[in-house]
């Protein structure tokens, strides 16, 4: 299921008790979900702007989405994309330095903020109603005329370099970039940046792409708060109608590489417990059958009431923390199995865990499990529609990634016409337990007693056991 934050600064109401009753105890009965609409234009260069009003506070609240984001970066520029979108909002603006931005925001008790991810950035702001035309100008001067000040991306690239630093402290850190390598390589997708890579970001580079990926043409302002329409349009007009569009394609996503081979990679560390983390490819965004991958995601290890969680930490204290899901992701998707146990417990808990594994690929959900699934899904599906920032964002996130127009419209009814042969045939589809990309960090006992087993176990005896370094990424001869 797709996730998206707020844009919203005050909290979610909660369901009301009898909402919540119904979805605990009521029948497997889908519910019709009920959102304000939106008011909205679109301005004559491309900018989209969403409206809904909201009265209940004195606040007003708005984000701009711009199509585009890591999954776009060149050869040789990764990091580039993210560290502009941070530092569009922290590196101050053409008339203001960012230190005078700084006061000048706290001075309105006003936020904003930037950033960009793989596939869109988002730059955001709220304030007071009686302030907004005033930090509306200055978030369209965060938005047009970043000034990228030398020394704050001198500082960025300071905590930057110290955070790859410490990478190897971390055993948690260590899998979750090990993971990244396996299936992504160096690679725009995967995300990991080398001191190499930090030490080659100029304020040069954060123009260039800013003047690439910022614009217009396609993006989506969504507002919310205590402003009228004809007010709010007038403001936007006035701040935004100059803003040229760019009108040029940001051409062809960069290619992804090929994983590494399956098998278990263990990185040694001195630390007193296991970590383990799995990975394989996954589905493409919209496979279609997604709504029995999320089903099949709560049976098997999404959650307290996942078999992982039962059987491997409840029933046999195997593990501190274990989970695993089926993501749906574009270009392709990503499966992730995550365990952090005792250095005694490493063989077993994955043995268990791989157990479990083939037993979802086998065996349906009973009626009772799928109930279950179906109404926890309903359940955390109605929190996502609880305040306009939230309706507004999620609307633009969707159109933004793809999917199809009706998707909230039918998402519960298709929930609930999810068979079990559906659970099982989606577990069997896309968990290839041989297919797995294994990393375990952890001391030479849990090596020797990972070897051991390795030898021993079918589970395990499928995989080749190598033995890789880890400085700021991980590196040996199983990598080359």
């Amino acid at each position: 299921m797709l996730s998206l934050p707020s844009c919203a600064t005050r909290q979610a109401p909660e369901p009301s008790p009898e909402v919540v009753q119904r979805f605990r105890f009521g029948g497997p009965e889908a519910v019709e979900i009920r959102r304000e609409k939106e008011e909205r234009w679109t301005l004559s260069n491309g900018l989209t702007v969403l409206f809904i009003p909201d009265n209940e506070l004195p606040l007003v609240s708005g984000a701009l989405y711009i199509p585009g984001g890591d999954l776009w970066e060149k050869p040789g520029e990764i990091g580039v994309v993210s560290t502009m979108g941070s530092l569009m909002r922290s590196g101050g603006t053409k008339e203001l330095s960012p230190d005078e931005l700084d006061s000048k925001l706290r001075e309105l008790a006003a936020e904003i903020s930037s950033g960009f991810g793989d596939e869109f950035g988002t730059i955001s702001f709220n304030c007071l109603a009686s302030d907004v035309e005033e930090v509306l100008g200055l978030y369209r001067d965060v938005i047009e005329e970043p000034r990228f000040d030398e020394s704050r991306l001198g500082l960025a690239k300071v905590h930057a370099l110290e955070g790859i630093r410490r990478r190897k402290d971390d055993p948690e850190t260590i899998a979750n970039i090990t993971s990244q390598v396996l299936m992504y390589r160096r690679s725009s997708k995967s995300g990991v940046m080398t001191s190499e890579d930090v030490r080659r970001l100029t304020r040069d580079s954060l123009v260039r792409a800013h003047n690439r990926f910022v614009r217009p043409d396609g993006a989506y302002l969504t507002i919310t708060g205590n402003i009228d329409r004809k007010k709010l349009e007038a403001l936007v007009l006035k701040e935004f109608s100059e803003w040229k569009p760019r009108g040029a394609s940001l051409g062809e996503q960069a290619s992804i590489p090929q994983p590494y081979a399956p098998g278990v990679y263990f990185v040694e560390g001195d630390f007193n417990q296991a970590t383990v983390m799995g990975v394989q490819p996954g589905p493409p965004r919209h496979t279609e059958d997604r709504y029995a991958i999320r089903l099949m995601n709560n049976l098997f290890g999404d959650g307290l009431d996942s078999k992982l969680m039962k059987v491997v930490r409840s029933d046999k204290g195997l593990a501190y923390s274990v989970y695993g899901v089926v993501a749906e992701d574009y270009p392709v998707g990503k499966n992730l199995y995550f365990l952090q146990t005792k250095t005694e417990s490493v063989a077993e808990a994955l043995t268990t865990s791989l157990a479990l594994l083939e037993e979802a690929r086998e065996q349906p959900p009973t009626p009772d499990e799928l109930r279950l699934m179906q109404e926890g899904a309903q359940s955390a599906f109605v929190f996502k529609f609880t305040s306009p920032g939230q309706i507004l964002s999620r609307l633009v996130a969707l159109k933004l990634l793809g999917f199809p127009e009706d998707y909230d419209e039918t998402y519960i009814q298709r929930i609930f016409a999810v068979q079990p042969q559906d659970v099982v045939g989606a577990a069997a589809k896309w968990w290839q337990p041989q297919a797995l990309r294994l990393v375990v960090v952890g001391n030479k006992a849990v090596y020797e007693q990972l070897r051991g087993a390795m030898e021993k176990d079918p589970l395990l005896k499928r995989y080749p056991l190598h033995k890789i370094s880890f400085t700021e990424v991980p590196h040996g001869k199983a990598l080359s």
